[in-house]
């Protein structure tokens, strides 16, 4: 049996999705479109289970509110869908998932998990940290979270696979930035879950 590694997607629901494509109102087009094939290619075609995290049902926090799931996202037939323990709720009690009762839930045994989801730096990140404390190998593909509109827009491409360091995902500029790169290196470094510098060690 080959080694079991898992793509999770935290929150990908119908408000958070509208708001992003809000946001880019730029694009001539704004769409979910690159980051389902995205998910497709460097996930589903490699062997990786896909799963989402989206919020509970009100009152059964073990029940997905599917009344939540965008109809942009595609989930396919063999994807999972585990809730996150809590509720979406209004802006003024809105609360973060809990990412101990989301890790719980995923499979046993996981040798690689990669973390994509909204928003990038808050809830994706979260999670991410989580799991790496937990001993899990884990890495946030910025292409999968809210970044990926930042970078459709201003590129105007995505590209179909990366290298998981700083550099491979276009930061270049940030750790060479005579103001700001060790800064940049010094919060890279911090948080272990995200793509690090190359000989940043």
């Amino acid at each position: 049996m080959g080694e079991l590694k898992i793509f999770a997607f935290v929150n990908p629901i119908k408000p958070y999705v509208k708001e992003i494509l809000q946001n880019w109102r730029s694009m001539d087009e704004p769409s979910c479109d690159r980051l389902n094939e995205l998910v497709e290619i460097r996930y589903r075609s490699k062997g990786y289970q896909v799963v989402w995290l989206p919020f509970s049902k009100q009152g059964n926090r073990r029940e997905v509110d599917e009344s939540l799931l965008s109809t942009r996202i595609v989930f396919a037939s063999q994807d999972l869908i585990i809730p996150v323990g809590v509720p979406y709720g209004e802006k003024a009690t809105w609360r973060w998932p809990k990412n101990r009762f989301a890790c719980e839930q995923l499979p046993d045994g996981i040798e690689e998990l990669k973390v994509g989801g909204f928003h990038c730096y808050s809830c994706a990140s979260r999670f991410a940290k989580y799991c790496y404390r937990q001993g899990i190998p884990t890495l946030v593909d910025e292409d999968l979270t809210d970044i990926h509109f930042y970078t459709l827009c201003t590129l105007g491409f995505v590209p179909d696979e990366r290298v998981f360091t700083a550099e491979g995902f276009g930061h270049q500029d940030q750790l060479e930035d005579p103001k700001w790169g060790k800064d940049f290196v010094r919060a890279r470094l911090s948080m272990p879950w995200f793509p690090q510098p190359i000989g940043a060690y």
